[in-house]
């Protein structure tokens, strides 16, 4: 790398999205990666570019120069990729190869995150070296990402699912349930849908981590971030009502939708194995993954944080 812990910069696509918001916490010297001219909050500087333009994209990487590009810009959304499956390949694919490309050019640590949906939730507690089988367009576009990222630097893949306070307070599964609990509002509990969901704020650190700590190494790597318990939908649902000292009476136990003309049928279990990154974390003695419980209680005493 070009510069040292302290002093290294960090390129941010998707800064305004949810981790990118949420990794203004481990970073001092950060750089978005934003199409528009507005500087996100605790972001320090930004280029600007359209990660459907090709040129735009090479020229912001080369005038940031960054000592690690994290790459969490995304069609994040099942609905909107099966919707516009080719928007979704050229930002969760096209966009992946040509940052990949870029970092190498400028000698930067490249980081891409990806997504449990790379699995068909067959089994559950995926390891990175098990077979991938995509159940939806996302996690196929998300997938492609991670062959476009490894095929063209030694960077990380980082699979994760995760929760917590997005910018605008309504992005997360936690979201989901205190907004519409704490309005005395039924929700669906879903029994057959199960994660392995890790407090963002925890996620953004052990990104950080493995970034740094795995900068000398020459191989490309997959890291599964998430927590250390697998939970349903609805199981998690209860934990947010019972921790925030709301009404788990309203969570409706059920199973998820199939696929129908309005919604989007999702893989059932694609919770993943972590023993790799907990191993690293031990090593390293940095703090363990937390379980789902307790990234819930850090989540109700963070409520009041700015992104």
């Amino acid at each position: 790398m070009k510069a040292n812990e302290n002093s290294s910069r960090w390129l941010v696509t998707g800064a305004t999205g949810f981790l990118g918001a949420n990794f203004t916490a481990t970073e001092d010297h950060l750089t978005a990666l934003t199409r528009s001219d507005h500087l996100p909050a605790g972001y320090d500087s930004q280029v600007t570019a359209n990660l459907e333009n090709e040129q735009e994209i090479r020229e912001a990487v080369r005038a940031a120069k960054p000592d690690y590009l994290l790459h969490a810009a995304a069609i994040s959304s099942h609905e909107e990729a099966k919707n516009n499956p080719q928007r979704a390949f050229q930002i969760n694919e096209d966009a992946t190869r040509i940052l990949a490309q870029e970092a190498q050019e400028v000698g930067a640590k490249f980081i891409y995150i990806s997504t449990d949906a790379v699995f068909d939730g067959a089994t559950g507690n995926y390891s990175e070296t098990d077979p991938t089988n995509p159940f939806s367009i996302y996690g196929e576009s998300k997938l492609a990402g991670e062959v476009a990222a490894m095929s063209e630097t030694n960077g990380l893949v980082i699979r994760t699912n995760f929760f917590g306070w997005s910018p605008t307070r309504t992005r997360s599964i936690l979201e989901f349930f205190v907004n519409n609990l704490e309005a005395n509002i039924n929700v669906p509990g879903f029994t057959d849908f199960t994660v392995t969901s890790l407090y963002v704020r925890q996620c953004a650190e052990v990104i950080r981590q493995l970034a740094r700590r795995t900068t000398e190494q020459g191989d490309s790597e997959i890291w599964h971030v998430a927590s250390t318990d697998a939970l349903t939908k609805y199981e998690f649902g209860v934990e947010v009502a019972n921790i925030f000292g709301l009404n788990p009476e309203l969570i409706v136990a059920q199973e998820s939708p199939r696929e129908n003309n309005h919604q989007v049928s999702r893989s059932r279990n694609i919770s993943l194995n972590t023993t790799k990154t907990q191993q690293f974390l031990d090593q390293a003695v940095l703090p363990p993954l937390k379980s789902q419980r307790e990234g819930i209680i850090q989540a109700s005493k963070e409520r009041t944080l700015v992104l």
